[in-house]
């Protein structure tokens, strides 16, 4: 794969209160045509091909946002409450975080709470694709993965979390969309690989 190296530049949000509320109103003030596609004409009318990725496909990966973009404001909410992101040191499939978030909140919060069960009506389990989301997560970083079309890990991952992980990720910079596979990779406060231009620069 493709890799660009990025030059990572202060953060100038402190708050994480402003970080989760910059991170879901970003999305949301984005939302409609995506930037930067190319359109084509054909018989059965205008069809937007982005990167060899067809209008449908491009609904499945807008479908794959939204539900990432949700289940990122959940888990930004559990770590303000228990100053921890559920704790999970490999990927994990979201249909677990409950548990997670059970254990790692229990002697925090008067509960233990799941994410779901305070912070999300339902935790997104499948992609698009039939492909189960997968979770990982420290105290302080999480990672939210759509393996995509194929349904494979991209080799990009490890060098993202490992930058992530770091703690030198603090602003989104051009890895995202450098990527030449397929996955769709949410990082704490936005996403960072995508491989269609259908993005903003907040998360869109």
């Amino acid at each position: 794969m493709r890799r660009k190296r990025t030059n990572w530049k202060a953060d100038p949000w402190k708050n994480a209160w402003v970080k989760a509320i910059f991170a879901f109103w970003g999305g949301v003030l984005v939302a409609g045509s995506p930037a930067g596609q190319t359109v084509t004409g054909g018989d059965d009318g205008i069809q937007a091909v982005v990167g060899g990725v067809d209008e449908a496909e491009m609904e499945q990966y807008k479908r794959a946002r939204y539900e990432i973009r949700g289940l990122a404001v959940a888990l930004n909410s559990f770590q303000i409450d228990t100053r921890s992101y559920p704790l999970a040191r490999t990927l994990t499939k979201t249909a677990d975080l409950d548990a997670v978030g059970e254990k790692t909140s229990k002697d925090v919060l008067d509960g233990p709470y799941g994410v779901s069960k305070r912070y999300i009506r339902t935790i997104p389990d499948l992609d698009p694709w039939g492909n189960p989301y997968l979770y990982e997560g420290n105290k302080d970083h999480f990672l939210i993965l759509s393996t995509g079309p194929d349904g494979l890990i991209d080799p990009e991952y490890k060098d993202v979390r490992d930058v992530v992980y770091s703690g030198e990720l603090e602003r989104k910079g051009d890895m995202l969309g450098d990527s030449e596979g397929d996955d769709l990779l949410w990082a704490d406060y936005w996403f960072l690989l995508d491989p269609c231009p259908s993005r903003s620069s907040d998360g869109g």
